[in-house]
């Protein structure tokens, strides 16, 4: 229940005028005594009210809430609107002690702090020598909180540091909430409560999330906003439990992330959900990624370029690659991408160098790499022809966008990804028989990739041809077979298609 519209509305009803009275009348002790002496939201907006406090005693508070305490109140209440965060020197400093004892305050880093030595993008004046950059530090000497928010996009100084005490004193709210020594548990529990129940954070709209992901990506602007997509929530979670001394793992399926606990997921676009391993398992996926908190800085800034790959801003969404490279340098598929952004950039030299270092970097998540890899090494695609897949818009319909592709794709014959796009437009369009003539000739082009043969076998069902469906299912097993894990995609494809028609002919063995 969000205390602070609750407590205004009771004043308005029967308490006119009884704001700053300095006393309370037997109704209002009633309503003192309702007050949760555990939160620090409620206390602050029945100051803000009656100019008295339940948490009097508390020193501590009593700092808190000597000067804009209705805003203080907002901020653990979820009702904070973007620009309302103004903390007094008096409460920062109140702050400051009550969370002194966080391990994050024995860590490196601060809001000064550059993300990077000059040598890899920032001048001499971006940086004091006396600080140590970001990426010079090790996973656990970061303080995930204070880097994100010292790389948030047009923010002061001072609105960063309001936003480091905000997220101090969230985290400081739900550590009160707790018994006196928690469990690890318990303190999960706590968290996915604040974050998702009390503050409200929710996915935001598919009409604006796509073209402003870096900014439901922006720690900053979720606090604010109560909106982010799964990469933002996760690293809010993961500040908070920093902060409360609490390690989790990080899993980042394709295209994906979500957090978990000694086997339990917490699914942060689905409100804390726990979903189990299987359910984020595609057709691509070998085994589930697991990140660091360094490699978090890094996917936010790969996030924030892929934002201006999009809109076509190509050297600055190449600057923000190479950026998020110093805090994931091994990363496959972040080599990939910052050798297309060279490509679109007309550094063809640099973008091969960087494709070819992909090729040979471990690849123990996927099954294959990304088809571009070869259709820039192998020079079946151009600058213009990446162009064409990387700057879509995602507002286009299904069947514009399948007549866009076939026109502008048209002088790349052999372009592999290029035909694995039309064969997704064509999908969504319904047009099945065109689909599957992208989707072969995809297959012709990238034998490795075991998506063509899944999606021609889901087709051929739907056209109760199965033997062909059979036919492109041991194609996809065949692909993924070296690598000795059952694939969730394939295993249920098939055990539909042994439902609806056994193999005709079964060979020893068989298994489902």
């Amino acid at each position: 229940m969000k205390f602070l519209p609750a407590i205004c509305a009771l004043v308005v009803i029967f308490l006119p005028g009884a704001l700053h009275s300095g006393s309370l009348d037997p109704r209002e002790k009633v309503l003192e005594a309702s007050v949760d002496k555990r939160s620090i939201s409620e206390a602050l907006a029945f100051y803000h009210l009656f100019g008295k406090s339940p948490l009097a005693s508390n020193p501590d508070f009593q700092k808190l809430s000597a000067k804009n305490a209705l805003a203080t109140a907002k901020v653990l209440s979820g009702e904070v609107a973007t620009g309302e965060l103004m903390f007094s020197k008096e409460q920062i400093r109140a702050i400051d002690e009550l969370c002194k004892h966080f391990p994050t305050k024995k860590l490196k880093g601060s809001l000064e702090a550059p993300l990077v030595k000059p040598s890899l993008g920032l001048t001499e004046e971006d940086q004091s020598e006396s600080l140590e950059p970001f990426s010079a530090l090790s996973a656990d000497e970061i303080d995930l909180g204070c880097a994100l928010i010292a790389m948030s996009p047009d923010l002061s100084m001072d609105e960063k540091e309001q936003h480091l005490k905000a997220l101090d004193l969230i985290a400081y709210q739900i550590e009160k909430r707790l018994p006196e020594k928690p469990s690890n548990s318990e303190k999960v529990d706590a968290i996915s409560d604040f974050i998702f129940f009390e503050l409200g954070i929710r996915f935001p709209p598919e009409s604006s999330y796509g073209p402003e992901i870096d900014r439901y990506t922006d720690i900053a602007s979720i606090i604010t906003s109560r909106r982010g997509v799964c990469l933002g929530v996760s690293a809010l979670y993961l500040c908070i439990a920093q902060r409360l001394d609490l390690r989790l793992d990080i899993v980042t399926p394709p295209g994906h992330i979500y957090v978990s606990f000694e086997g339990r997921n917490i699914e942060t676009t689905a409100r804390g959900l726990n979903l189990p391993d299987e359910a984020y398992h595609s057709i691509h996926t070998k085994s589930l990624q697991k990140r660091t908190l360094k490699e978090v800085v890094g996917l936010v800034l790969f996030n924030r370029a892929s934002s201006m790959l999009h809109r076509k801003e190509y050297e600055k969404a190449l600057s923000e690659y190479e950026l998020a490279a110093s805090f994931m340098p091994e990363d496959a598929l972040l080599m990939e991408l910052t050798g297309m952004a060279s490509m679109l950039t007309g550094k063809r030299q640099k973008a091969h160098k960087l494709l070819k270092a992909s090729v040979k970097a471990p690849k123990e998540h996927a099954f294959c790499q990304s088809a571009f890899v070869q259709d820039i090494l192998s020079a079946r695609c151009d600058k213009a022809a990446l162009e064409v897949i990387f700057t879509s818009d995602e507002h286009e319909s299904p069947i514009a966008c399948a007549k866009r592709l076939e026109k502008e794709l048209k002088p790349y014959p052999n372009f592999a990804a290029g035909f694995l796009h039309l064969a997704g437009a064509y999908l969504e369009e319904g047009a099945s028989v065109k689909a599957e003539k992208a989707l072969i000739r995809y297959q012709s082009l990238n034998r490795e990739d075991p998506i063509a043969s899944y999606l021609l076998a889901r087709l051929a069902i739907e056209r109760f041809d199965y033997e062909k469906a059979w036919k492109h299912l041991r194609e996809a097993e065949e692909i993924t077979k070296e690598s000795k894990v059952r694939v969730k995609a394939l295993i249920e494809l098939k055990c539909e298609l042994f439902k609806k028609c056994p193999e005709p002919r079964i060979q020893p063995g068989f298994t489902l």
